[in-house]
């Protein structure tokens, strides 16, 4: 029997053991991702309901008490103006949209910041410049805008030297709020430290350069950085939970998973091996309950930004082992290009990969050393 049909047939049979519920309450867990097989991607079904539309200059964030899927960001070139969010039940497997998209005539610049006349920030690039502020149950967006087209908002008047805010949004009331005067950090990433209830705000150069306290809406500024930086910038970073430090997966030629360092506030290389050709920007997380980094790769030698084929690989980076390790799986998901959409879930011990509107599952194998896969 091929992997599509037992995909299909596992589904149906939990589609129809599914609990009806009361008061619109989803049960608590998935027993689809409870059950699935070690090493194997799994398509969740597309239940009834709106149709997201995330692009790749998108990106976004996890409630890990929920293991909802959040989503904000915008290939906004002009063309594009979606400024709403996005959200993914994996219990319930459905999406939905926060608000409707705020037309460009809505648009303004008003007491430091760039929003709308409803109270949301501009439609952005954010890559990996989305957190979840688990303390404060809320997502947090530390993008500044780009790509401003302002002959499509001629009602739109910047200053010079235009400053501006990071955003906080919450889930509940599907409202946002602006932090204040904010730091840029470019083409850079967020990373959230559940520990100090902190988050480490990183540049395009991949060097620290604020500390934030989303509670007080504070920020800390970050000097002195010294010592050697990951290559390339875009990335994404995630924190180890296990050791205390930030990951990052980086475009160095050789060894590319890289530590942060929080007391020292510096990088070191892990000088991890196998590395497999070509690039990737955020399409990895950290499974703490693997102890691993489960990477999408895409399967073009060359591919990062782009990617031919479509196709992608997977590899699992055991943190004890410290090498790449590839997993052959059939079916996978696509790699069409710049991801900022794989996403691990600590209650389902899984991770999650977004593609269009399609949300794939992966079920890490154990890495102990000289187990196979």
């Amino acid at each position: 029997m091929s992997n599509f049909c037992t995909t299909v047939i596992a589904t149906s049979i939990f589609l129809l053991t599914l609990p009806r519920l009361t008061g619109g309450q989803p049960p608590d867990l998935n027993p689809l991702l409870l059950g699935q097989k070690p090493g194997t991607w799994l398509r969740l079904p597309s239940n009834p309901g709106p149709a997201p539309r995330i692009h790749d200059h998108a990106g976004g964030a996890i409630d890990p008490e929920t293991s909802t899927l959040y989503f904000f960001g915008s290939d906004n070139h002009g063309d594009e103006w979606n400024n709403e969010v996005w959200s993914y039940n994996p219990v319930t497997m459905r999406w939905a949209r926060s608000y409707s998209e705020d037309p460009p005539a809505t648009y303004r610049y008003q007491e430091g910041r760039k929003t709308t006349t409803t109270g949301h920030p501009w439609a952005m690039h954010t890559f990996a410049m989305n957190a979840w502020d688990a303390a404060g149950k809320r997502l947090v967006v530390g993008a500044w805008q780009m790509h401003y087209d302002l002959e499509n908002l001629p009602q739109v008047k910047l200053p010079a030297g235009a400053s501006e805010t990071w955003w906080h949004y919450y889930p509940t009331s599907k409202t946002w709020t602006p932090t204040g005067r904010s730091p840029k950090l470019g083409l850079g990433h967020l990373c959230y430290v559940p520990s100090l209830n902190r988050m480490i705000g990183f540049n395009q150069d991949n060097h620290p350069v604020t500390v934030y306290d989303p509670e007080r809406g504070a920020f800390q500024a970050v000097t002195g950085f010294e010592g050697k930086a990951p290559a390339g910038y875009t990335l994404r970073s995630a924190y180890d939970s296990r050791r205390g430090r930030i990951l990052l997966v980086s475009w160095d030629p050789g060894p590319n998973v890289w530590a942060f360092d929080l007391k020292k506030m510096q990088w070191s290389n892990l000088q991890v091996a196998n590395r497999p050709p070509g690039g990737l920007y955020g399409s990895w997380d950290y499974d703490q309950s693997a102890d691993a980094i489960v990477a999408l790769w895409p399967d073009d030698p060359k591919g990062a930004f782009d990617n031919p084929s479509k196709k992608s690989r997977t590899f699992v980076i055991g943190l004890g082992q410290n090498a790449y390790r590839e997993v052959r799986t059939d079916p996978s998901p696509p790699y069409t290009g710049m991801s900022y959409r794989v996403f691990y879930d600590p209650r389902h011990q899984v991770t999650f990969a977004v593609e269009g509107n399609a949300v794939w599952s992966f079920k890490a194998p154990l890495v102990a050393a000289g187990r196979p896969f």
